[in-house]
C-alpha cells in the first residue's frame, strides 16, 4: 500500500511541475539579428492577468556600451545587461526599475537602480526596440 501510495505521489508532482508555465522558468528568446544581438524575456511577476507586465528584460551583444557611474561610456566585448522593466500594455508605456550589466565572464561590471521617486513612464516609439518588447511582453506574459 505504502509503495502504491508512494508511486502516486511521485506521479502527481511530476504533472503538477509540467502545468507550470514555461515562461516563469526559462528566458524566452523575443529577437536575435546576424550580428550577435538578442533580446530575452522573463517574467518577473506572478501577476498574469493584470494590464502591467513586470518582465526582465536580456540583452547579450558582442559590442554591449554601457554607461559607468562618473558618465562615461564602457564598451563590453560578448556581454550582457539585464533590465527590468513594467510595460503598461493598454496605455502603451514602459518604465525602467533596474538595470545590471555583466561582462563576457558573467561578473557584475555595472549596476543601476531607480529610485520610486525617479521612474516615469515613457511612451513607446513607433517601430523601436521598446515597442517590440511591449509587444512580445503584452503577447507572452
Amino acid at each position: 500500500m505504502k509503495t502504491v501510495l508512494f508511486r502516486f505521489l511521485i506521479i502527481f508532482a511530476i504533472i503538477l511541475t509540467k502545468n507550470i508555465p514555461a515562461n516563469s522558468q526559462a528566458w524566452a528568446l523575443v529577437a536575435k539579428d546576424p550580428n550577435g544581438e538578442s533580446y530575452s524575456m522573463k517574467s518577473a511577476s506572478n501577476e498574469a492577468y493584470t494590464y502591467n507586465k513586470k518582465v526582465w528584460v536580456r540583452h547579450t551583444s558582442p559590442r554591449l556600451t554601457t554607461h559607468t557611474k562618473d558618465g562615461r561610456d564602457a564598451v563590453f566585448p560578448n556581454a550582457s545587461e539585464v533590465k527590468l522593466y513594467s510595460f503598461d500594455c493598454n496605455s502603451r508605456r514602459l518604465m525602467l526599475y533596474q538595470v545590471v550589466v555583466y561582462n563576457s565572464k558573467g561578473l557584475v561590471v555595472n549596476t543601476y537602480k531607480e529610485e520610486e521617486y525617479e521612474r516615469t513612464w515613457d511612451e513607446v516609439i513607433p517601430d523601436s526596440i521598446g515597442e517590440m518588447l511591449l509587444n512580445k511582453a503584452c503577447q507572452l506574459f
